[in-house]
């Protein structure tokens, strides 16, 4: 089981390797951090994505090259975490800010399932039940 402390160095390494455009570096990080199922349900309502290649290779291709991620909070509990992301989007219409909220969950067995609240345009994909 994954102490705080590396869950906190993970989700740290992750974001800086993010950030500088290190594909590379991401992957094995998360291969190694992680090496039992991996489960993403993003928006949070919508269908789960699953496996590594769905979870990390995927999203990577789909959101890195536009987005920066600027952690605001992280907070560690146990075998869990919880983040505060302000995601910055570049376009070639310009340059926009969403918030998100990710969270962590480890397992004994090495698996990871992370879900990520996030409006996109005010439409996350799931019900508001407000």
């Amino acid at each position: 089981m994954k102490s705080g402390d590396d869950i906190r160095r993970l989700l740290e390494e992750s974001d800086r390797l993010w950030n500088s455009g290190d594909r590379a570096g991401f992957l094995a990080l998360w291969n190694e951090a992680v090496p039992g199922d991996t489960t993403l349900e993003m928006p949070v309502g919508t269908e789960p994505r699953q496996g590594f290649d769905a979870c990390r290779r995927a999203v990577w291709d789909e959101f890195q090259p536009t987005t920066r991620r600027h952690t605001k909070h992280l907070i560690v509990c146990g075998n869990e975490a919880a983040v505060l992301v302000e995601n910055v989007i570049s376009a070639p219409s310009g340059t926009s800010s969403v918030l998100s909220i990710g969270t962590y969950r480890f397992t004994e067995d090495g698996s990871c399932f992370e879900r990520g609240y996030v409006e996109f345009d005010g439409a996350s994909g799931a019900t508001d039940d407000r």
